[in-house]
């Protein structure tokens, strides 16, 4: 058989075998399910006997199209035994003395009637290796939660909360997702002893869901008892926020004060998510703070939690009473400073300190043609300038001139009048 005879042959297989193959289905593809994203935001934090576990639910669905539309939420939780670290321990650098080269070499000869001779020849070295070695106890290693895998979280936690969609509404504020479940604090709780876990599923109508989310982790711990006597004070610049420091904590064991720093909370209802503080990433170590960022007309609500030196920034007392204030602005501007007025072509030119405060609209006028009395504001509008010249006067007649501030609260605020000033119109 030629080789022109066998690539014939072995081309018309290979179209037998196309003809053959070419109509044949393949095993059909499955739809991917459009289902909520899996919540990926999330954490546990300790408000004296609850642990409360947050998140944000999601907002898409998997094919990052379509709102998410959430029918069912799952919550999940795995309590595992705490391996607490062992202190470790620091050596001080070792410090040795020696002492060396202390050679005495004393012959000594001692001569007596009898024929006796008594030499020492005494070269002595006394070595004294003196080994100064210190033990410290170190900082303990910090623990921290471990990874939890899905197969794990599957055969070792448990449901402990289903929430139909009815009822979702109930858990959100400020957009988050809460759960809270109560602890036992006592010293030798088997809750003090465990880590809790926990993980969230979220289930669209048909019952499917993209698994479960990321866990977040906290173990509980002993905390101060809430802040007490908890006030606010509003004053132009701030509302100032006082509070009384726990003496104990919740076993009933005192507390110096100097362990406890606190965190301060503010939202504007009272369902306000408390994250995160008003106060920054660093807690406050003293028993007050002035809030400067608020704005008049505007409610607030805030609440303060103790937090023992430690322990995790987690792991927070219970709340003080909370306080709702309702900041108005009643505040007038100051009156105004050095106002001056020249006698012009124009008429009576008035001039002025612009006032420092931010808030100020703008100005009144106020004239007359005697001392003290009879004043009159003769501006329809409020003077936005710091100048401002008076038309409507006579030749020859003595003015007097007081000005005040007006500020931009919704009840605008008018300061007191400026310092009285007088001037005669002359002829120009």
């Amino acid at each position: 058989m030629t080789k022109r005879s066998l690539l014939l042959i072995l081309f018309c297989i290979s179209l037998a075998l196309f003809v053959i193959t070419c109509g044949k289905k393949a095993a059909p593809i499955p739809p991917v399910p459009i289902v909520p994203y899996a919540v990926q935001v999330s954490k546990v934090v300790q408000s004296g006997n609850l642990l409360i576990y947050s998140f944000q639910l999601p907002v898409l669905n998997t094919d990052n199209r379509t709102p998410a539309d959430i029918n069912k939420i799952e919550i999940y939780r795995l309590k595992d035994l705490r391996i607490i670290p062992e202190p470790q321990t620091q050596t001080a650098p070792t410090q040795t003395q020696t002492q060396q080269s202390q050679t005495q070499t004393a012959p000594q000869t001692q001569s007596q009637p009898q024929p006796q001779t008594q030499t020492q020849t005494g070269p002595q070295t006394q070595s004294r290796p003196q080994t100064q070695s210190q033990t410290q106890p170190a900082p303990a290693k910090e623990e921290m939660p471990r990874v939890i895998n899905e197969e794990e979280l599957h055969d070792r936690s448990e449901m402990v909360a289903e929430i139909p969609k009815e009822m979702i509404d109930a858990y959100l504020k400020d957009g988050f997702f809460f759960y809270t479940e109560k602890i036992n604090l006592a010293p030798e709780s088997e809750d003090l002893k465990n880590w809790y876990y926990y993980a969230v599923k979220s289930y669209n109508k048909k019952g499917k869901s993209a698994g479960y989310s990321r866990t977040a982790a906290l173990f509980p711990a002993i905390v101060p008892q809430p802040p007490s006597s908890f006030t606010a004070i509003l004053s132009e610049k701030g509302i100032r926020l006082t509070w009384s420091a726990p003496k104990q904590d919740v076993t009933g064991k005192p507390l110096q004060e100097s362990s406890i720093t606190y965190n301060l909370y503010r939202g504007t209802n009272a369902n306000f998510a408390p994250d995160p503080p008003l106060n920054g990433l660093q807690p406050l170590s003293t028993n007050g703070f002035t809030d400067t960022t608020f704005q008049f007309g505007q409610p607030y609500y805030y609440f303060v939690r103790a937090h023992m030196t430690g322990t995790k920034k987690e792991q927070e007392s219970e709340a003080s009473n909370a306080i709702l204030i309702w900041p108005q602005d009643t505040f007038p501007p100051a009156a105004p400073q050095e106002l001056n007025a020249v006698s012009a072509r124009e008429g009576m030119v008035l001039i002025w300190a612009p006032n420092a405060e931010n808030d100020v609209a703008g100005y009144n006028i106020y004239r007359s043609t005697e001392s003290g009395t009879g004043y009159q504001k003769i501006n329809s509008e409020h003077i936005r300038e710091t100048t401002y010249t008076d038309k409507d006067v006579q030749a020859g007649q003595k003015y007097y001139y007081q000005i005040t501030a007006v500020d931009s609260a919704p009840n605008p605020n008018e300061s007191a009048r400026s310092g009285e000033i007088s001037e005669v119109k002359r002829q120009q």
